[in-house]
Formats: structure tokens, C-alpha cells, sequence
């Protein structure tokens, strides 16, 4: 539903004479691989709290999407492959507490400039360049994340502040990354986005 620019992703739906109309009688909870890419009137987009997963590629090389938003409680789990990549006037971004997973790609080359996990985080894994590219200045890692894919944060060269909420167990492969160098921010920064931004992170 919505304008042709502004998109609000409906929670629920009927089936009348076999046509999918506004109704009550199903409810939504997954916008499926590719189901809105490539509109270049599209300007922002809204996603009930129902959604529980965004599937790859779903907004993929929507240029002119600026606006994101998840209203309500959301009970998003999974944010797919290359689901908003390429949506470049991207610049604010505020995650569902309620994710767990965000795929490879997911938000690579975009104009991000704000990126928030909401408060009470769930998020465990961040996909290979899932922000690659980013415009980002800071970012925090919330506690729960025990995995960085390859290049995560790769090519954020504005990044210069990491906060990893937990800093201990981390491990580059084999090497096991010191506490306090990503309790220092900057270094945290450094690391994900140049010194050992090319493996993947994991956290026992």
C-alpha cells in the first residue's frame, strides 16, 4: 500500500475470488527474495512489526530509497543476501532488537552515515561486507554478536570508532584478538576495518 515513492508493506491480507486484497485473514511475516528491487521511484519503505524475515535481495538497487522503517514491537529474525544492497541515499539505519542474522551483503554500498542496534540487541551473526562500504563514523557491537563475517565494516574508511559491548573471546582464526585493543576504540576500528578486516571474526 502507499504512494509509488512511499511503500508501507501490509500485515495482513485476504483472498477473494483467488485475488490477494486488504483483509485480515492472513497475516504477513516474510517479504520474499527480490520482491521489491530495482524501483527507481521508491523513496522510503515501512515494515511491520510482523516481519519476521526480509529475503535476499528483497529492496536490492532501489537508488533512490532513502527511509527505512521497522514500526512496533518487530519480530524481524533475518535481514537476507544483498537485501538493501545498492540502495545508495540509505543514510539512517536503526536494526530490530529482535534480529539475529543479517546476511552477506545485506547493506553493502550504501550512503549509510547512522547505524544502531536498538537497545536489548539479539544479533549474533553480521554477514560477509554485510556494510561494506558504509559511510558510517562509529558503530557499537552489541554483547550478543559472536560472529564478523570477511570485510563486515570493509571500505568504511570514515569508521574510527568501534565500541564492542563485549570484548573478550574474540578470535581472528586461530589468533586471539586482545581485550583491551578493542576496548580501545580506535584500534577496534582499525582492526575491523584494515588490520584483520580480510578474515572472519568468531567469539566463544
Amino acid at each position: 500500500t502507499g504512494t509509488a515513492s512511499d511503500l508501507v508493506i501490509p500485515g495482513s491480507y485476504s483472498i477473494v475470488d483467488g485475488q490477494y486484497v486488504e483483509g485480515n485473514d492472513y497475516t504477513v511475516t516474510e517479504i520474499g527474495d527480490g520482491a521489491v528491487s530495482g524501483l527507481s521511484s521508491l523513496i522510503s519503505v515501512t515494515i511491520p512489526s510482523c516481519i519476521q524475515s526480509i529475503g535476499d535481495n528483497a529492496f536490492t538497487q532501489n537508488e533512490y530509497l532513502e527511509t527505512v522503517k521497522f514500526i512496533g514491537n518487530s519480530q524481524l529474525t533475518t535481514i537476507g543476501e544483498g537485501a538493501f544492497a545498492e540502495c545508495f541515499e540509505i543514510n539512517e539505519l536503526h536494526i530490530p532488537a529482535s534480529v539475529v542474522t543479517i546476511e552477506r551483503y545485506a547493506f553493502s554500498n550504501t550512503n549509510l552515515e547512522v547505524l544502531e542496534f536498538n537497545e536489548g540487541s539479539q544479533l549474533e551473526s553480521i554477514g560477509m561486507e554485510a556494510f561494506a562500504f558504509a559511510l558510517i563514523s562509529e558503530v557499537t557491537i552489541p554483547a550478543s554478536v559472536t560472529y564478523l563475517g570477511v570485510g563486515a565494516f570493509g571500505d568504511c574508511r570514515n569508521l574510527s570508532s568501534v565500541t564492542f559491548e563485549n570484548t573478550t573471546g574474540w578470535q581472528d582464526g586461530t589468533t586471539t584478538l586482545s581485550s583491551s585493543d578493542l576496548s580501545n576504540r580506535t584500534t577496534a576500528a582499525t582492526y575491523l576495518t584494515n588490520t584483520y578486516a580480510n578474515r572472519e571474526w568468531t567469539r566463544s
